[in-house]
């Protein structure tokens, strides 16, 4: 027996090494303040013929009830990992050792950093140190490494991280030793600027990407333009392609966007640039709603200025709002269209405002509005006018409504591309979000349904869906991607398995590198082997 006292005894069953003669069984008894049962020295034995204190042997296993245990000291993981200082690394990286096993009396270990093959003073700042256990304690401690950012690309590098010389009886845990490495990134593609001017007779933009923070491996980025108020065809000519990188690469990179110059006078237009499809571990800068080109237009404006609908934040130039109002950025409900005058402020101009019809009928979706905007002589501060919604409790989808601006007057002139807009009314209510046209079925397969709910939602949407005829589909052919307005992959979600009966799934509002995101539209695609379903949630924050 093991006693904490002469009159506590506490029998287990043990095996003692280097005894002599074969003992079956033996009585045991704590002979010093300790209360550990490791030191031979600490242990008096008795067993038939044999007794007394044995500082020559030692015990080398035990089990049963040993009373109270110091514990074992060790690291949580035996591997961890960092990013070199920046926006996506944890710097410094803190790391944590644990006590497991028992809690008695005060213990510490001492903690050190070596070379692996991260350099210190140029890689990693080398710490050493002593973490301490006050008795009872089991709580975690921690200590920091800092990680060094340097311009050169080293691949990925390791820093050895060693616990040693537990004291208060504590022993050593498993893993003692760790890893932590050093992670080179790829780095983070975007547009070099926000926005890129070019006077309307250059005959091109020329559009650089940058490759920041990370150059390890080769990477590539998909570009494109989009209609924002200038339009493919009569203002520019519209491109898109794919940029790439080697190894260790940091250079911009460009493109250019032909101009197409002509004699008509329509103010600053501008283009929308998209980036997608990052490869070789390369992360998208996050830029909402985009970068964009301004044209410059180098055409005479007449004297009295020319008038147009003014430029939303929306990517596609288009304005937008909820169905229900609300606090959605960036148009509430009534939503305020502006018209500017560009150009000349000689005398005093107005100019005519309606709403119609698109796919949204009046008084059931809108209140339709119509009046006369007017600039006094040298005034050029926009002028607005406000549509309001109407909200209902029928899934519609998202419906337009036609903005028109006619009958100049004072001697100013209409952009003729500007003097017609759309209002997008943004679908507020919930249901099974409609299959879309690449859906096709045939007798193995039914059509998939997904909803969507709550939509709006703050901070987490739930999705249901089916995949298809039950049995058919393993989850690995099941995808839920989840786009912006740009059509950039925000999150792929994957269901574990897809089986009989709806499959759910919860996003948190965050994309693919952990970041939380603003309020804005998603849309939402589901591929379940042939069969495809689209539709948008919206985020309110």
């Amino acid at each position: 027996m093991i006693n904490r006292d002469a009159a506590a005894a506490k029998t287990i069953n043990c095996s003692l090494s280097n005894l002599p003669g074969s003992v079956a069984g033996l009585s045991m008894y704590r002979t010093s303040s300790t209360e550990n049962c490791v030191d031979a020295g600490q242990v008096a034995v008795s067993a038939g013929s044999f007794s007394g204190v044995l500082p020559a042997y030692s015990i080398t296993t035990f089990t049963g009830a040993m009373g109270t245990q110091k514990g074992a000291l060790q690291f949580t993981s035996a591997d961890w990992s960092s990013f070199e200082n920046g926006a996506y690394g944890t710097n410094p990286l803190i790391i944590a050792v644990t006590r497991t096993g028992g809690s008695s009396g005060a213990v510490s270990v001492n903690f050190t950093t070596s070379n692996g093959t991260a350099t210190a003073g140029s890689d990693y700042t080398a710490v050493s140190g002593t973490l301490n256990w006050a008795d009872g304690d089991v709580t975690n401690k921690t200590f920091a490494v800092s990680i060094l950012n340097d311009a050169i690309c080293e691949g990925n590098e390791t820093i050895n991280l060693t616990l040693s010389s537990p004291t208060g009886g504590a022993t050593p845990g498993t893993p003692s030793e760790a890893v932590l490495t050093i992670v080179e990134r790829a780095g983070v593609l975007q547009y070099s600027a926000a926005n890129f001017s070019v006077n309307e007779n250059s005959g091109t933009a020329t559009v650089s990407v940058k490759r920041s923070d990370g150059s390890a491996g080769a990477v590539s980025v998909d570009y494109r333009t989009i209609d924002r108020t200038a339009t493919a065809g009569s203002d520019y000519t519209a491109v898109s392609g794919t940029l790439s990188w080697a190894d260790g690469d940091t250079a911009n990179k460009t493109f250019t966007v032909p101009v197409l110059d002509d004699a008509v006078y329509e103010g600053e237009e501008t283009v929308t640039l998209a980036i997608s499809n990052p490869t070789g571990g390369a992360r998208l800068g996050s830029v909402y709603p985009g970068p964009m080109i301004t044209m410059v237009d180098n055409d005479p404006a007449p004297p009295a200025g020319a008038l147009l609908f003014g430029a939303p934040v929306y990517y596609d130039g288009r304005y937008r709002v909820m169905e229900s109002g609300g606090s959605f950025q960036p148009n509430l409900s009534p939503v305020t269209i502006a018209v500017q005058r560009v150009g000349g402020s000689v005398g005093a101009v107005s100019v005519n405002y309606a709403t119609g019809n698109g796919t949204a009928t009046a008084g059931s979706d809108y209140t339709a509005v119509s009046g006369t905007l007017s600039w006094a002589d040298g005034d050029t501060v926009s002028k607005t006018f406000t549509v309001s919604t109407l909200d209902d409790a029928v899934y519609e989808g998202d419906e337009t409504v036609n903005l028109t601006l006619s009958n100049p007057t004072g001697g100013a002139a209409l952009v003729p591309d500007r003097s017609a807009d759309v209002l997008i009314i943004m679908e507020n209510d919930t249901t099974h979000i409609v299959v879309s046209s690449q859906f096709s079925a045939d007798k193995e397969d039914i059509a998939p349904f997904l909803t969507a709910y709550p939509s709006p939602f703050n901070p987490v949407v739930n999705f249901a869906f089916s995949a298809g005829r039950q049995g058919l589909l393993p989850s690995s052919a099941v995808k839920l991607r989840i786009y912006d307005l740009r059509g950039v992959l925000i999150k792929e979600l994957s269901p574990k398995s897809s089986g009989q009966g709806v499959c759910r799934l919860t996003w948190d509002g965050r994309d693919c590198n952990g970041r939380p995101l603003s309020s804005q539209i998603f849309v939402v695609r589901l591929t379940a082997g042939r069969q495809v379903v689209t539709g948008k949630v919206i985020m309110m924050k």
